[in-house]
């Protein structure tokens, strides 16, 4: 449908009434909802839904789950103006970015795109599923997004490949959280073949020449110990999500694995050396189980109470699995000195 400002002036005439039953019909279905009401059509022309609905959906349609790939140049196109637009998020109104599917019809692969670009568009999350029929790990995809942050990822790539052949495939969301600044970056490889892309600490809000961690987030992986760019390869049709912090010379909370955005949960995060116990608030639902990643440095060691639910890795990381009791659940991680 064309906005009306483009018909030509000897439509106009003809076509302002059909405008004005449009936008008539718009007032109603918003005096119908109330104002305390979330009004969020399907799609339409953006600026006839402007002013009256409280979502808009920001792309084209995504196609069903389940067809890549060769349906997965629909799906490009479809969520390529989602990182254009991430300004008006939550200013002109709430990003729709269509549906997450994740269901058995389509791979792993292709539910963490599908749930990570609606994570990121910094909008509402919409399920479209019958619950019924999803296993626990595919479940545990969507799990993984809750509570959604509100704040839009801004593409670090948009104007290197233009739409409609290309698309952003770099997309940056930086908060703060109870652990300080931090950037989740997500990595897109929407093609047939695998793709490698050089990640520069500046896409991570690090420092050059200065030492981090980094962890793929999606995979609980640890992608290793960098001072400078480091390369990530992508597998087709899949996407990996980053997660990054210097390092110290104290032991260090860098990640959760609930939600996407590492420490949007995390409060009050404080590191006793004298006790040698990392402590903070996990700020979500009850009966959770995450996941904590962390940086353990060269004289220090998870104390034998953290190794029964902990580990650590040989490029000094750490990672604690805790359940949640509570809206707000006190967490404590125990380190010992191995040298003085």
């Amino acid at each position: 449908m064309e906005a009306g400002f483009l018909l030509p002036a000897e439509g106009r005439g003809r076509q302002n009434q059909h405008w004005g039953a449009y936008a008539r019909t718009w007032e109603n279905f918003r005096r119908a909802v109330g104002e305390k009401g979330h009004l969020a059509p399907c799609s339409c022309g953006t600026n006839i839904q402007l002013g009256y609905c409280d979502s808009v959906r920001i792309g084209s349609d995504i196609g069903n789950a389940g067809a890549w790939p060769g349906a997965m140049e629909q799906y490009r196109q479809g969520i390529a103006p989602v990182p254009a637009l991430w300004y008006k998020n939550r200013t002109f109104w709430v990003n729709d970015p269509d549906s997450i599917q994740i269901g058995k019809g389509c791979s792993l692969g292709e539910a963490r795109v599908r749930a990570t670009a609606a994570a990121l568009s910094g909008g509402h999350l919409m399920l479209s599923e019958d619950l019924e029929r999803v296993d626990g790990e595919r479940l545990e995809i969507v799990r993984r997004l809750l509570p959604p942050c509100g704040q839009a990822a801004r593409p670090l790539d948009l104007f290197e490949h233009p739409f409609p052949e290309g698309y952003p495939a770099l997309w940056a969301l930086s908060l703060d959280t109870g652990i300080g600044p931090a950037t989740a970056l997500a990595a897109f490889n929407l093609t047939e073949a695998t793709r490698s892309f050089r990640i520069e600490p500046g896409m991570l809000g690090l420092e050059e020449g200065r030492e981090f961690l980094a962890l793929e987030w999606w995979q609980s992986r640890w992608l290793g110990r960098f001072d400078g760019p480091f390369t990530l390869e992508v597998p087709a049709g899949d996407v990996a999500v980053i997660h990054a912090r210097h390092t110290g010379e104290a032991p260090s909370l860098i990640s959760v694995s609930h939600p996407i955005t590492g420490g949007y949960i995390v409060k009050e995060v404080v590191f006793d050396p004298v006790s040698g116990t990392l402590c903070g608030v996990l700020a979500t639902k009850a009966g959770l189980g995450l996941v904590l990643f962390g940086h353990l440095p060269e004289g220090w060691a998870l104390s034998r109470e953290s190794r029964f639910h902990g580990i650590a890795g040989a490029i000094g990381s750490w990672q604690c699995e805790v359940v949640t009791t509570s809206a707000h659940t006190s967490f404590t991680i125990r380190f010992e000195r191995t040298s003085p």
